[in-house]
């Protein structure tokens, strides 16, 4: 992933990744609460450059899945 305001992620247009990211329908992207939300909107933005698609995503369905159990929860005024 590019460092800056509005990353994306680095992949050539005419890579084998960008092809199989053009004509997948879903994409499952496990364990979604340890990544930073600046991932989630360098995958919109890259989705959207590679398959030529403004709809969110580029069109493609996005499962996002984690095991909740695994999450620690929120106490409020715990500091």
């Amino acid at each position: 992933m590019q460092s800056n305001e509005t990353p994306t992620f680095n992949i050539s247009k005419n890579s084998a990744m960008a092809k199989v990211l053009q004509q997948c329908k879903l994409i499952m992207w496990d364990e979604c609460t340890i990544v930073h939300t600046k991932s989630l909107e360098a995958l919109d933005r890259t989705l959207k450059d590679l398959r030529n698609n403004q709809n969110q995503f580029g069109g493609a369905m996005i499962l996002l899945s984690v095991d909740f159990c695994q999450t620690l929860p929120v106490v409020p005024r715990s500091m």
